[in-house]
């Protein structure tokens, strides 16, 4: 079925303050074939004149204005107006990712999919937080999703963030059930039971906009959410319980869960309540087994628990989560873990060890202490460095930094120099580092945080970055050798960049790129390019050169051929590195004939090139670049910078097909840079000598910026206007 149509279903009810943000999504989505239902259920406020306004400038909006009868309701008379091949659901206060229909379309149509399921991510704009929790640990399950339906998908009844084939939903008589909130239980678990192929596109492509003033936050003072809950639960069982018996266990876990949360933790059932609301429950769980209740049943195995929260619900909610999830059997493993490691060490060592960890916790809590009790300093800069180092866009921002009259700070265990008045070099985690954590205003990053650091929420903090993309990342990538191998990969990225307040950019492309891989706004990210690439406009650069070549004994009849590499996810964590994608250098005779190779390789690399292979050490980086006549990589970014110096230089792509499986490439790039792609050694030597130059490179505006540009001068002045801000 070339190009479907999708239909994207919206009920609003007096979302004047958030419609706006919620058809934009729409109406910016790079897949374009799609219609826009919004049922106006009853709105009282400016809704309606807002969304005629939408339809009046594009026909794909079509407003439908109903007596108000709830958000189930209206998202049934959605379906019957519904004309897509595929049909979407979303909430008038949340938002689509702009890839969102081109992926679950592609992802349908590739695997004949009844149902698509992606991810999202949680904002919550007042607290300035986003998180993301990944529904599938990241591995895509395309295809046959059993083991009753992945558990109906993760056990998150949302029916949004999903594509569902519309005559699938017509033909099997799916909908919502009406009259109460929780109304997507029915839908969802309905659509999953009967689904026969379900597919994963395991990244976020939804945006869920948490608000006080969201139906599941208000009105718990009342019976509203237990009447709701038991509604929902005791429709969905009236309408699929033959489908249901092999879940039922499964269902029953997680319905007491909800009851457990929804009065321990989130208070929206009154206690006074509790009682006839649980056995509700209990009676429809019940209602799921064709014998009498026995300890097997949900309700047997959690009567205990149950009759203990009645009269104490912590103490009840600790029991429902040993019984449910054998958390006492996992805790006592662990601790008898723990006690046999321990007991290898002599009792003075350990309590020698003990008393110097404490005393350094105390200092640190002193420092601390001291830091939070003083004002921060405007003026101050801490460096984090690229993986602690100093090096990359840390170190050639700091000369810029210094001569806008900031005060510099790096974590660093070697001597920096040149030395300053303003630049201050700490021991990395001493009392002093942590100091300045807490003191400076300004923190400068280049790569991912060191995992445990947070932020104070006054700190404005800038990620540098370390490159223009060409391999996917992040959630613009599956990254399944990672995430398959470490679950909480992502989501700890999320906590990461949610304590970004700009982002640093080398180009366009970079922009879109960095944002959607990211989840991070376009609006907060910067285009100045990185302060690394000054030095390939340096006045120095003849001196830089002429070190480089004494250094690797390169004849003066000789020019130089870089080759890096970058990393390759399938090679993290096996022993049996694959190493058949790096350049044979016996295959590149002809340009032996003019150039010396230096090999920069990434250090799952290093052992794995000939003997005779010069591999470079301890080298600035940039400094290499730009030595080199010539550069020869593959995914890394170097070629970015390198593009300042026209000079020579092609990707080597040998391992294309089983890197697009593991981590992915921008498309665009592969496009744009055709010319410059080679897929062995000797397409290699072709492009190297009969170079196109940059003006074969399509869109090549997007890729190179204004060389003109001093980007560290430009970042510093940035900050400047920042630092002036403040004292206003």
């Amino acid at each position: 079925m070339p190009n479907p149509k999708v239909s994207i279903l919206v009920a609003a009810y007096n979302a004047e303050s958030t419609i706006d943000r919620c058809i934009v999504s729409c109406l910016k989505q790079s897949y374009q074939n799609f219609e826009v239902i919004i049922i106006d259920d009853g709105s009282t406020d400016k809704t309606a004149e807002m969304l005629k306004s939408y339809q009046s400038s594009d026909g794909r909006v079509r407003p439908i204005t109903v007596e108000n009868g709830g958000q189930g309701k209206a998202r049934n008379i959605a379906l019957e107006y519904a004309e897509g091949d595929y049909v979407t659901v979303l909430d008038a206060d949340d938002a689509l990712h702009i890839r969102a229909l081109e992926l679950l379309v592609a992802s349908a149509q590739q695997e004949a999919s009844q149902i698509v399921v992606g991810e999202w991510i949680t904002i919550d704009e007042r607290k300035r937080q986003k998180r993301y929790a990944p529904v599938f640990g990241g591995v895509n399950l395309a295809g046959n999703v059993s083991a009753i339906q992945s558990k109906i998908i993760g056990n998150t009844y949302f029916s949004v963030a999903k594509l569902y084939d519309r005559k699938f939903i017509l033909h099997n008589d799916i909908s919502y059930s009406e009259g109460h909130i929780y109304e997507d239980m029915q839908f969802l678990i309905g659509a999953v039971l009967l689904a026969d192929r379900i597919s994963i596109v395991p990244e976020p492509l939804y945006f869920v906009y948490a608000g006080d003033d969201s139906s599941t936050k208000t009105l718990t003072d009342s019976d509203w959410h237990a009447v709701s809950f038991s509604k929902a639960v005791r429709s969905t069982i009236n309408k699929y319980r033959e489908q249901m018996l092999p879940f039922r266990k499964e269902y029953g876990y997680y319905i007491l869960g909800r009851v457990y949360l929804y009065t321990v933790t989130t208070n929206r059932i009154p206690r006074r309540i509790w009682k006839s609301f649980s056995n509700e429950i209990i009676s429809c769980i019940n209602s799921l087994h064709t014998t009498a209740p026995t300890r097997h049943t949900a309700s047997g195995r959690y009567f205990v628990p149950l009759r203990v929260w009645r009269s104490n619900k912590y103490l009840g909610y600790l029991l429902f989560r040993i019984v449910g999830s054998d958390l006492a059997l996992r805790t006592a493993v662990k601790t008898l873990r723990i006690f046999k490691k321990v007991k290898r060490y002599p009792a003075k060592t350990r309590l020698v060890g003990a008393v110097l960890k404490e005393i350094r916790a105390h200092k640190k809590r002193n420092i601390l202490k001291l830091a939070k009790s003083e004002p921060m300093d405007d003026n101050a800069v801490l460096m984090h460095g690229f993986d602690g180092q100093v090096k990359g866009n840390t170190k050639y921002a700091i000369p810029a930094l210094l001569d806008e009259g900031f005060s510099v700070v790096i974590p660093s265990s070697v001597p920096v120099t040149p030395s300053h008045p303003n630049l201050k070099v700490v021991k990395p985690w001493s009392p002093e580092h942590h100091y300045w954590f807490h003191k400076a205003r300004f923190h400068l990053l280049e790569t991912w945080r060191h995992p445990g650091i947070g932020k104070r929420d006054t700190a404005i903090w800038i990620q540098m970055w370390h490159g223009t993309p060409f391999k996917r990342m992040l959630f613009d990538s599956p990254e399944t050798d990672v995430v398959a191998r470490a679950p909480a990969h992502k989501p700890n990225k999320m906590r990461d960049i949610c304590g970004w307040d700009y982002l640093l950019a080398q180009n366009t492309f970079s922009i879109d790129a960095l944002s959607s891989s990211f989840k991070f706004g376009a609006q907060n990210i910067l285009d100045f390019g990185y302060p690394r690439t000054d030095v390939l406009k340096s006045n120095k650069a003849n001196e830089i050169v002429e070190k480089i070549r004494k250094k690797y004994r390169v004849a003066d009849d000789k020019k130089i051929l870089l080759y890096a590499t970058t990393w390759r996810d399938y090679n993290q964590y096996t022993e049996r590195k694959d190493f058949s994608y790096q350049l044979d250098l016996e295959k590149i005779a002809p340009l032996l004939e003019d150039y010396v190779v230096l090999c920069c390789l990434h250090p799952f690399g290093k052992d794995s090139l000939s003997s005779d292979a010069i591999i470079t050490e301890g080298d600035d980086f940039q400094h290499l670049l730009l030595a080199a006549d010539g550069l020869v990589t593959d995914y890394s970014s170097a070629a970015f910078d390198f593009l300042l110096l026209n000079r020579p230089f092609c990707f080597l792509t040998k391992d294309l097909q089983k890197f697009e499986r593991s981590r992915g490439v921008y498309g665009e790039i592969l496009d744009d840079f055709s010319d410059f792609v080679a897929m062995d050694e000797g397409e290699v030597v072709s492009v190297i000598q009969n170079w196109p130059g940059l003006d074969a490179i399509k869109n090549r505006d997007r890729y190179i910026m204004d060389p003109q540009i001093a980007s560290g001068e430009a970042l510093s002045l940035f900050m400047k206007k920042l630092q002036k801000s403040l004292m206003e």
